[in-house]
């Protein structure tokens, strides 16, 4: 079984060779999306684990300095996952714009797809994810989009302190 690590590097490498020369900033996504899911995966993924599987993690993290994505392999990795990543850690914790934000939105789309295609991901899974992913692609950008007028607004009407 290979852990998560081996099959990002694997989805990057054959990104990589898709990708021609022109869009190797394409590319430069890819790597910073891919880089961004595995924090997101080693510092909170954990939270989410049964008992047997939360005590195997704190075990070898503890232990052997092994993080999330050295622990598990692409079974872990499921809906739940990716909407916590893309409206939550990438909303509150990544500060983007709109433009990364959506490019974070088709790595991750097609990441799913790609894990499904290759067989890390079973179709339950898969049905579930594509499910969540429609319905985020718009609600994370105007989320964002919400989130920048906020900051432009306070940033322009400083409070007065008395």
């Amino acid at each position: 079984m290979k852990n998560i690590e081996a099959v990002f590097n694997e989805f990057l490498i054959e990104q990589r060779q898709l990708l021609d020369i022109e869009k190797q900033e394409d590319y430069r996504d890819y790597e910073e999306v891919i880089d961004l899911f595995v924090q997101f995966l080693n510092n909170y993924a954990y939270l989410n684990l049964g008992i047997e599987d939360a005590e195997f993690f704190d075990n070898l993290y503890n232990n052997a300095d092994k993080e999330y994505c050295d622990i598990f392999g692409s079974e872990y990795i499921g809906d739940s996952e990716v909407e916590e990543f893309l409206s939550n850690y990438m909303l509150r914790e990544v500060l983007t714009d709109v433009d990364f934000l959506k490019a974070s939105v088709k790595v991750i789309s097609e990441l799913v797809n790609w894990l499904h295609a290759n067989g890390y991901m079973d179709d339950g899974d898969y049905n579930e994810t594509v499910k969540i992913l429609s319905e985020l692609k718009s609600d994370v950008l105007k989320a964002k989009e919400l989130a920048i007028l906020f900051l432009e607004y306070i940033e322009s009407h400083p409070v007065n302190k008395l």
